[in-house]
């Protein structure tokens, strides 16, 4: 199968705090992947494709602890399995990162590249 996606994914295993609608506090989920337009992550909440979802990923800097609060609003592009299920312990959400501004595009740019080559 040929890729598709034009930016280099970073695997890594974060967390996301996601400003659902309709929610009054933030949920939960763990990155599978990052790049500089989206990210993909499992949380245990369906998500509707075209939700727009603002998000907090917690991307560690370095061994010390640190993190940088990536704040981006994403837009669900897909959600796996598509419908919600009773029976389901948990979704996974393709993102892709909606009106993200020069700088911060940049930034995570930069982010996934060094750590790829670091790999």
């Amino acid at each position: 199968m040929k890729e598709r996606r034009g930016a280099a994914r970073l695997d890594i295993s974060t967390d996301v705090e996601l400003d659902l609608p309709g929610r009054e506090h933030p949920l939960l989920g763990m990155t599978i992947n990052i790049s500089h337009s989206g990210v993909y992550f499992e949380t245990s909440y369906f998500m509707d494709e075209g939700t727009k979802l603002p998000m907090i990923i917690r991307l560690p800097l370095d061994d010390s602890g640190d993190v940088w609060p990536f704040t981006q609003e994403g837009i669900v592009v897909r959600c796996e399995p598509p419908m919600e299920e009773p029976s389901q312990e948990s979704y996974k959400v393709a993102c892709f990162f909606f009106d993200i501004d020069e700088e911060n595009r940049d930034k995570m740019d930069a982010y996934v590249h060094e750590r790829i080559a670091d790999e």
